[in-house]
């Protein structure tokens, strides 16, 4: 199944081991990923002391721990660049991010692929999956500054923690969300009469 940029569902992952070489008797440690329901391979080949290359391409390999549905965003690169240590890298990589935070979660590919040093990538960060975000904002108090209902009916309320950062808050009927606010100035500060 070809894979396209943008948002995928990410349900599985696990680690194993998978051999390859000539006689496929050389054993290297990787990962399985499902995503959109179809199992991928990741792994970086057997470092010779000069070079490897990273692979990820379908599989039919079970994947043994399996989760709800994440989604994420997939973006596949192959760039140009240079061989210099100054020139940017060429790339042939695919990266699995949070959509809210950008942080990766995937890594798989080759940089320099077309060099005579590559140097390949196999990286996967489980705690930037949503499931496994904690809200920094819990448990924290928020002075509210605004609230109000939007047209589409959301009740929004503008606030700000006592660490000083104004945040944004949609409540929901899975509870109140936050995020945080970023280019803004504030003209005018508002106290209220007592």
């Amino acid at each position: 199944m070809e894979l396209k940029n943008g948002i995928v569902k990410l349900s599985g992952f696990c680690e194993t081991t998978f051999y390859v070489g000539c006689d496929n008797d050389e054993p290297v440690d990787g990962f399985i990923v499902q995503i959109n329901g179809v199992n991928y391979a990741a792994y970086v080949d057997p470092y010779d002391g000069y070079r490897s290359y990273g692979a990820f391409f379908e599989t039919d390999q079970p994947c043994t721990n399996t989760f709800p549905p994440q989604d994420v965003l997939l973006e596949q690169i192959e760039e140009a660049g240079g061989y210099d240590w100054y020139e940017d890298p060429k790339r042939k990589m695919l990266y699995l991010s949070n959509p809210a935070t950008k942080e990766v979660i995937l890594e798989a590919g080759t940089i320099w692929y077309d060099s005579y040093y590559p140097m390949g990538r196999c990286y996967f960060n489980p705690e930037a999956m949503p499931i496994n975000q904690k809200n920094k904002y819990e448990g924290k108090t928020l002075t509210i500054l605004a609230e109000w209902h939007r047209e589409c009916g959301d009740h929004v309320i503008i606030g700000k923690t006592e660490d000083g950062e104004y945040v944004e808050g949609v409540v929901s009927d899975e509870g109140l969300k936050f995020g945080p606010i970023t280019n803004f100035k504030v003209v005018k500060q508002y106290i209220p009469f007592k």
